[in-house]
């Protein structure tokens, strides 16, 4: 469940709560790069080396709003 942060100045403004801020840890299979970055979501992301999409090998919710951490 979201938690409401309603003096957060960052949240979309039709969003009625903000997202928990979740850290991603990839690994590019192609370069045998490793590289984490926070997002809103488990999402994807470029390899930073080749430019190649992964999905994170492991997403941790890391605070309660993104908008603290983005």
């Amino acid at each position: 469940m979201a938690l409401l942060f309603a003096k957060c100045d960052h949240q979309d403004p039709g969003a009625k709560d903000c997202v928990p801020a979740v850290l991603n840890k990839y690994h590019c299979t192609y370069c045998d790069v490793s590289w984490e970055d926070i997002w809103s979501c488990g999402c994807d992301d470029e390899c930073p080396r080749c430019g190649k999409d992964f999905t994170p090998e492991s997403s941790e919710e890391v605070g309660p709003c993104a908008c603290a951490v983005l």
